[in-house]
């Protein structure tokens, strides 16, 4: 509950999340998972990089990419995501010069709930 999960990379050269990066995670009642690359090359996220998410009670994953190059998602990248009661997935391209790439199933199983929860629905560019 009310809990915090906050990934950070400043000038990193070419960023690589690979299979299962992260996987199984069980957010409730408020709590924020996020991804700030600042300044770096490539980010790019593999098959199943984000696999088995679940949120509940007004959560938060949230990935900023700023003053990047290239962004790219392969096939199933985000994959089986719960998104319930308010909870918002949220991915953020700004500032950058590269090509933001999604492969057609980039985000794959992204469930929402019967409360009025917010999917992943725009990525800021």
């Amino acid at each position: 509950m009310n809990s915090t999960f906050q990934f950070e990379i400043n000038y990193g050269q070419n960023i690589l999340f690979t299979s299962d990066t992260f996987v199984n995670i069980n957010q409730k009642l408020q709590s924020t998972f996020a991804i700030s690359i600042t300044n770096s090359y490539d980010v790019y996220f593999s098959r199943y990089s984000f696999n088995n998410f679940h949120q509940e009670d007004r959560s938060l994953i949230d990935i900023w990419i700023r003053y990047g190059q290239n962004l790219i998602f392969e096939d199933y990248a985000i994959n089986n995501i719960d998104i319930y009661r308010s909870s918002i997935l949220r991915i953020g391209f700004q500032h950058s010069k590269g090509t933001l790439q999604m492969a057609n199933n980039a985000f794959s199983n992204i469930n929402e709930g019967t409360f009025s929860s917010k999917a992943f629905s725009n990525i800021i560019h």
